[in-house]
């Protein structure tokens, strides 16, 4: 937490990633990650953008995911609350948009 800490202080770019798909870590687990990265100091507006464009970035993928504007490859969920003032609101998607598109298949968390 204090590396965490420190780095954020000093304005380092840090890119959330739940290592999903790999032992122990399942698929859904980034809510807590990002959850645990408010707790040690970030807001939960930097946090959402840890988790988007700054990871996006660090894939080198920037020019083509990790924001809503024109141009780019857009997934979206919809949840309940708002995430930029409660991270722990993505927790429950209610929708979900692939490319543009809302998947029909009701979604409960």
């Amino acid at each position: 937490m204090e590396s965490f800490q420190l780095a954020l202080r000093n304005g380092v770019a840090i890119a959330a990633g739940s290592d999903a798909g790999t032992p122990l870590n399942p698929h859904g687990s980034l809510v807590p990650e990002l959850v645990l990265m408010v707790k040690c100091g970030m807001t939960p507006l930097q946090a959402l953008h840890s988790a988007t464009s700054v990871a996006a970035e660090a894939l080198g993928l920037g020019s083509e995911i990790g924001r809503i504007a024109p141009g780019y490859t857009a997934d979206l969920i919809a949840v309940a609350g708002n995430p930029a003032e409660r991270v722990e609101a993505l927790a429950d998607v209610r929708m979900v948009f692939l490319r543009g598109r809302a998947l029909r298949k009701e979604i409960h968390s």
